[in-house]
């Protein structure tokens, strides 16, 4: 479902990973910059499943409490900082561990952008 839904989204970045990366490690940079946008995604959606799981975790007051939650995070100072950083730019290393780094940070920095920015 994540695939299907956010990949479209991300297209325009891929190109971008591929045009920043040096040619034999272009594949390998757009794969951990994947890793990096799927793993953010993941871990809710293992969270819900879990929450599930127990009795106490399908009770009706667990959805409002989350868009309270949600409109709490909004009113904090990390939040409002997170939005002033949406649209910096993001510099790919060009080769080495350092640009696995920066492709998988650059993919986890995607998904909070898209949470964050308006």
């Amino acid at each position: 479902m994540i695939v299907a839904m956010m990949f479209p989204f991300i297209l325009e970045t891929v190109r971008y990973i591929a045009g920043s990366s040096l040619w034999p490690r272009r594949h390998r940079s757009i794969a951990l910059f994947l890793i990096g946008y799927l793993v953010p995604w993941l871990a809710p959606g293992l969270a819900v499943w879990l929450l599930h799981e127990f009795e106490w975790g399908r009770h009706w007051l667990l959805t409002p409490a989350a868009f309270l939650v949600a409109a709490a995070w909004l009113r904090t100072l990390i939040s409002q900082s997170a939005d002033a950083a949406c649209h910096r730019g993001y510099p790919l290393a060009p080769s080495g561990w350092l640009a696995d780094r920066t492709a998988v940070r650059y993919g986890w920095s995607i998904v909070h952008r898209n949470f964050l920015c308006h």
